[in-house]
């Protein structure tokens, strides 16, 4: 299994499509592109933001196909492979395996609420078929089931691949408890809450999957240096720009309102699919003078 060590911005991209409605290789190539042109850590594919409910199996591959063409081998290419079904997991992760994929994330089985066993035996039954490192993704708000400090450690122990968590709960409390578990080796968190970005670093995580990213990948990018090279008081201001940007996303569903700033960025990826709609005009309008007054384009 090939070794994981990571820290930065990986921007959690959303899937582009054509005017009908369908995955577009070349708006897809075109976004990916532009991410590592502009200095992203590694690249986040297939998650909530890339609307992967809504996409067949096929266009999931293929997606990450294009992303590990772009990557070139020169950042890291995480792709999100779940499923309900531990047989669409395996394949998903060994078809990742033999096309050049870093690691793969897998979040918290959903739709029925399940006991601790219940999930540990889930994940039990794929976690040691993959041969890739594997990234718990913790976000119960959208599948129900919880992610504890208890079970990361319990994974971790069994599982030699399992590396780390990607944490999405929005509960910084509960990122404090996960990097302060006692694990058998070490492990990497990355928040998934573009709110929580610098604050999440200062605590000692790796970093982030930032949807922000997907749409101002220079500026989250230059947050984040500014962060590592020591001047705090320039990633928090910056970091509160993001919050400002963020407090306008979840006002709608946030794949929407991105989707929104990335044609506002000049990149159009098409609408979201149902049940996700655009966002209307004038919304549209507000959110290209908030990107405008803080600067996200710069």
């Amino acid at each position: 299994m090939k070794e994981f060590e990571l820290r930065g911005i990986l921007p959690a991209v959303a899937t582009a499509y054509d005017d009908d409605g369908k995955l577009s290789e070349a708006r897809t190539e075109r976004l990916y592109s532009h991410l590592v042109r502009n200095g992203v850590s590694g690249l986040f594919v297939g998650g909530s933001t890339g609307e992967w409910p809504l996409l067949t199996s096929a266009e999931r591959k293929l997606e990450a196909e294009i992303a590990v063409a772009c990557a070139g081998g020169n950042v890291p290419v995480i792709m999100h492979v779940s499923s309900m079904l531990p047989s669409e997991v395996l394949d998903y992760a060994g078809w990742a395996r033999n096309n050049g994929v870093t690691a793969v994330s897998i979040v918290m089985p959903y739709y029925f609420l399940c006991r601790e066993d219940g999930l540990y035996d889930f994940f039990s039954s794929i976690i040691p078929k993959i041969d890739l490192p594997v990234l718990i993704y913790n976000i119960p708000g959208n599948v129900k089931n919880v992610l504890t400090p208890h079970l990361l450690q319990r994974l971790s122990s069994d599982f030699s691949n399992v590396v780390g968590v990607k944490d999405s709960s929005m509960d910084f409390l509960r990122l404090q408890e996960f990097m302060q578990g006692n694990y058998a080796r070490e492990l990497s968190f990355f928040t998934g809450n573009d709110a929580q970005i610098i604050p999440a670093c200062m605590y000692g995580a790796n970093g982030a999957v930032s949807a922000a990213a997907s749409v101002f990948p220079s500026f989250v990018m230059r947050m984040y240096k500014a962060f590592a090279s020591g001047d705090i008081e320039t990633a928090k201001a910056m970091q509160e720009k993001v919050l400002r940007y963020r407090a306008l996303v979840v006002t709608n569903p946030p794949m929407s309102v991105l989707k929104a700033a990335l044609h506002i960025a000049g990149f159009d990826v098409g609408a979201p699919r149902a049940p996700l709609q655009k966002i209307s005009g004038d919304e549209e309008r507000k959110l290209e003078q908030l990107i405008e007054k803080e600067g996200l384009l710069k």
